[in-house]
């Protein structure tokens, strides 16, 4: 004050503390059944008040300020959970491999459903196909008993019973060995909710060799790519469709128009070692290119205006830079609306999409790593006025891929947890929100209908990405495709009931 500065003494002192940490989890797998009992090495853990395993609390034991010994509980699903530590009110991170925990399935499981879904009124002839179905028990759709025969130890007969609301349900088969667990083959959608809900029936994704096996396509960079854009009618189950014409090059990044006629993506066809963007007309199949530049301006990650009018895209004009353009939904006045354009001045503005504000949302590593911006489009200007920018999230990881859902707010992948996180543009400053997803997310974008999400999914690292949709809460996950042998990425959802042309 005025007056001068108050003296230290214990009571005016702050400390900052460190949350606990994980370092080392002995042993790191363990049946379904849980009972394992696990040693957990780390810091911070005086204090501790809860262990938890997947979210599951766990007993335990504190042997020393940096060890203790918890049991797994008992886990409904196989794969891996994160372990964490609570003590202090703080919470130790998820999402890294040295405090995951590898669940062991033990007993009967369901690997396929067909069909998956169907009327509200039941009575649907289904098959289930799995393992260990060896003195069955019982056969549950959410929590009514269906009828069913035992077909052999991997096939089961059943009729689906009435639903009671739309949308999925968990199925489960229950032998004398145990109930199978949850996950995305063992979900029936009951018509008029779930996947299909209010949204169009088709699905665009990218799909390309994955040949390390990582959730990344085959080849050393966006050029060298061999990848096609495929549509699909989910409602129906009929086999995918590909979009752009076969041509050996890399097509990615799709998305449909707001009135589901039309479909923008990013493709190298034109063999001038970069990227133009192309808009093909569902009910005629003639195929445009909108931009038609030169080698070395390559344009990718076409995202619509709301009202159909725009397209938003990333532009390359020169090394290690990508700057966010707008242009009419016909392809015309192609102009720059945010990057940096300085001299000395290189970033990857990428991933952008129109928000619900009158800006743009986008990914950006300007302050090192990759986090989500937002940018205030009116009055356009020749360079990027900074007092138009919001950075909506601070990572010390990696924040990318952003989308705008039907509500405004913004989904993202983090990077370190491969998981989703919802941000609002709205209220700038508000912490991120995890949206807790079993396994590993690449590519989030949220469906037409505002209810669910769609993105590249896989249950753990090594096979290759399918696509898989999941309510808004990251809850009751459905695999829309299972190709074993190629990465399926890129999803986005037709707001409306088109056909695509043959």
């Amino acid at each position: 004050t005025f007056s001068g500065t108050s003296p230290v003494v214990s009571a005016g002192v702050f400390r900052y503390e460190d949350p606990p940490a994980i370092s080392h989890l002995t042993p790191a797998a363990g049946p379904s059944s849980g009972g394992t009992e696990v040693t957990i090495t780390g810091t911070g853990f005086v204090g501790t008040t809860a262990v938890t395993f997947g979210g599951i609390p766990a007993t335990w034991t504190l042997t020393s300020p940096t060890t203790l010994v918890a049991t797994s509980p008992a886990s409904t699903r196989a794969g891996t959970v994160d372990v964490q530590v609570q003590a202090g009110g703080l919470i130790s991170a998820a999402g890294a491999a040295a405090s995951q925990f590898t669940y062991d399935w033990v007993g009967p499981t369901i690997t396929g459903l067909d069909p998956r879904q169907g009327p509200m009124a039941g009575g649907t002839p289904i098959t289930l196909t799995g393992t260990g179905f060896t003195g069955v028990t019982g056969v549950l759709f959410g929590e009514a008993t269906a009828s069913y025969s035992v077909v052999s130890d991997t096939e089961i007969s059943a009729v689906t019973t009435p639903g009671l609301t739309p949308g999925p349900v968990r199925v489960q088969v229950t032998t004398s060995s145990g109930t199978t667990p949850e996950g995305p083959h063992a979900v029936y959608t009951y018509e008029g909710g779930g996947p299909a809900g209010g949204n169009g029936p088709l699905l665009s994704y990218t799909r390309g060799v994955d040949s390390d096996r990582d959730g990344t396509f085959q080849g050393g960079s966006a050029e060298e790519l061999t990848t096609d854009v495929f549509i699909q009618n989910v409602a129906e189950g009929t086999a995918p469709v590909m979009v752009n014409p076969p041509n050996g090059e890399a097509d990615i990044t799709p998305s449909f128009s707001p009135d589901g006629t039309k479909i923008a993506w990013a493709s190298s066809a034109t063999n001038n070692g970069t990227f133009d963007i192309f808009v093909k007309d569902l009910s005629t199949g003639v195929i445009t290119n909108l931009t038609n530049t030169g080698a070395g301006q390559f344009e990718r990650w076409p995202n619509w205006s709301v009202d159909g009018a725009q397209i938003v895209y990333s532009k390359r004009t020169r090394a290690n830079n990508l700057d966010i353009w707008i242009m009419n939904a016909d392809g015309s006045d192609q102009h720059y609306v945010a990057g940096q354009v300085g001299p000395g001045q290189t970033a990857e503005d990428c991933c952008a999409s129109f928000d619900l504000l009158g800006g743009v949302v986008f990914a950006s590593n300007r302050a090192g790593n990759f986090d989500v911006y937002r940018y205030r489009l009116e009055p356009r200007s020749a360079t990027e006025d900074p007092a138009r920018l919001t950075r909506l999230t601070r990572s010390t990881s990696y924040e990318g891929t952003p989308s705008v859902e039907a509500t405004g707010t913004v989904v993202y992948r983090h990077g370190t947890e491969q998981q989703v996180y919802r941000v609002d543009p709205a209220q700038p400053g508000a912490p991120p929100m995890r949206v807790p997803t079993p396994g590993l997310i690449r590519t989030p974008s949220g469906t037409p209908d505002g209810r669910g999400l769609v993105f590249g999914w896989r249950e753990r690292p090594g096979p290759p990405l399918d696509i898989a949709w999941a309510a808004a809460d990251g809850t009751g996950l459905v695999m829309l495709t299972d190709t074993p042998t190629l990465t399926e990425t890129d999803p986005a959802w037709q707001p409306a009931p088109v056909s695509p042309s043959d």
